[in-house]
């Protein structure tokens, strides 16, 4: 390589593209993060059961490694060119699976999925699904008492809109305080980041989203897709 050459590559390293910095930041957290997996799981197959203080570390460290995973994704996916491949999906049924998921993880919030007849959409099923992932995600760290979400076609079939519900006490005020720590502007940037993802994820299969803060601090969330015709009950 000669000089030339050498102080094109450097120029261009110095300035990369954000869709290249995103995926090196993603590739090398997220082998870090693997090791991390693992080294956890074999100290808490390795140390005794009664070893309880440990062990709360330990599974915590394991939690906050998911997190930081799942920001990673959400900061690649809000860079990068994202992949649809729309096909039938009963959103109904979705949301209550990820309903059912998100209260094994947040216990404290009393979680419902309201809807109880199919409502079929056209959508692409693994980013609708981190959609409402991303949206119970952020409710149930939020410390929200309680959670609804519904299904409802439209009158003229055409839409299916699926609401979020999320009643305080919330944690955003708490946190807009914390001034000492700064924890309160992390959570308020990472808050924002999933919703504009998610609005991202919505609107490139075909359909609307959006976002409100409600006076007692919880917020609501509306996603409306394009219905599958043919399966829209009469």
């Amino acid at each position: 390589m000669n000089h030339q050459s050498l102080n094109e590559s450097l120029d261009a390293a110095a300035q990369p593209a954000p869709e290249m910095l995103a995926r090196v930041v993603r590739h090398e957290v997220g082998n870090l993060l693997q090791k991390l997996y693992a080294t956890v799981a074999i100290l808490q197959a390795r140390l005794p059961a009664d070893w309880e203080m440990e062990q709360r570390m330990l599974a915590g460290l394991k939690d906050r490694a998911r997190d930081c995973k799942d920001w990673l994704e959400v900061m690649h996916d809000l860079v990068c060119p994202v992949e649809i491949a729309v096909e039938p999906v009963d959103l109904a049924a979705l949301v209550a699976e990820r309903v059912g998921a998100a209260q094994e993880r947040f216990r404290q919030t009393v979680m419902q999925a309201e809807a109880t007849t199919p409502s079929w959409v056209r959508a692409d099923p693994a980013q609708i699904r981190r959609v409402f992932d991303l949206l119970l995600t952020n409710a149930g760290v939020s410390r929200a008492i309680s959670i609804g979400c519904r299904a409802t076609v439209s009158s003229s079939k055409d839409e299916v809109e699926c609401t979020i519900s999320a009643v305080g006490p919330a944690r955003l005020a708490e946190l807009e305080g914390a001034s000492t720590s700064g924890s309160g502007s992390h959570y308020l940037t990472c808050a924002r980041f999933g919703l504009a993802l998610a609005r991202r994820l919505v609107q490139l299969q075909g359909g609307r989203f959006t976002a409100t803060e409600q006076p007692d601090g919880g917020f609501s969330a509306s996603v409306v897709l394009p219905a599958e015709a043919a399966r829209v009950p009469p």
